[in-house]
């Protein structure tokens, strides 16, 4: 029997000034509260987290940790009212959501926040669609770095590249798509570098 050999042939990926997720999240606006606009909304106890727009979305972030909507929940409202813009800021929070012990709180965001840059990158979580839990390992991601060239990052060296968008990955609100309706916050929160 003759042994079939594949070539795999890598796709490079540039990641600079990609958006790599894009959320809709919505909160019902706590009924003490009377908002009608963004800059009245000074701490995280005036929203109530009801859901993603996207079902599919919110779905495929369970196969992370069944909290992690929650977290992605609690991060977008540190990026709304606290101005953070990394991963790293959330982590290092002193207000972010508290799930477990504080003495293994750092090593559990880092490594479920890993884990999300892994399936955004090789994986299609962020999609509209089921999460089909296949990975495309023959990405090949590139990024300018400051000198103006090009690192390469393939899944031999995820972790390195993991820790890189930890600290790097820009997180913002986009304001043009995020609204007050009916009691309602919609917020849109966005992963890019």
């Amino acid at each position: 029997m003759e042994t079939e050999i594949i070539e795999r042939i890598p796709t490079f990926v540039t990641l600079n000034n990609k958006l790599l997720a894009e959320y809709f999240l919505v909160f019902r606006i706590n009924e003490s509260n009377s908002i009608q606009d963004f800059s009245k909304i000074t701490n995280k106890y005036q929203l109530i987290f009801q859901n993603f727009k996207d079902e599919y979305q919110q779905q495929n972030l369970m196969y992370i940790d069944s909290l992690f909507v929650n977290i992605i929940a609690d991060l977008s409202l540190e990026v709304l009212i606290n101005k953070i813009s990394s991963i790293q800021e959330y982590i290092l929070s002193k207000k972010r959501i508290k799930l477990v012990e504080a003495s293994n709180e750092t090593n559990y965001f880092n490594y479920k926040f890993s884990e999300f840059i892994h399936l955004l990158l090789f994986g299609d979580i962020s999609i509209s669609k089921s999460f089909t839990q296949e990975l495309n390992t023959n990405r090949v991601f590139c990024i300018k770095n400051d000198f103006g060239e090009l690192e390469y990052y393939s899944i031999y060296e995820q972790k390195e590249l993991q820790e890189k968008l930890i600290k790097e990955l820009k997180i913002e609100i986009d304001y043009n798509l995020s609204g007050i309706l009916n009691n309602e916050l919609s917020l849109c929160l966005k992963f890019a570098m």
